[in-house]
């Protein structure tokens, strides 16, 4: 029985942070810092298995990155 092999139970953790910090007095500048995939064990593996034959495939997957937002937070409504 192929379907309980180790390529078919690999376990990964997903684990995100993210940081923000609001400014100006009207809190209208957001500035932001994510990291994503912080244990970088992001992987894509895939098993069919069929009477005929076993197949493991491997894609290329997003891994570990950053990601910083700038926001500004335009207001022009009066009251």
């Amino acid at each position: 029985n192929y379907s309980n092999s180790s390529a078919n139970q690999q376990k990964y953790y997903l684990l995100n942070a993210g940081l923000g910090f609001k400014f100006l007095s009207d809190k209208s500048v957001d500035l932001r810092l994510e990291v994503f995939d912080i244990l970088n064990q992001n992987k894509s593996i895939n098993r069919n298995v069929t009477e005929t034959y076993v197949e493991n495939t491997n894609s290329l997957v997003l891994r570990r990155y950053y990601l910083a937002t700038f926001t500004y937070n335009i207001k022009l409504f009066s009251v």
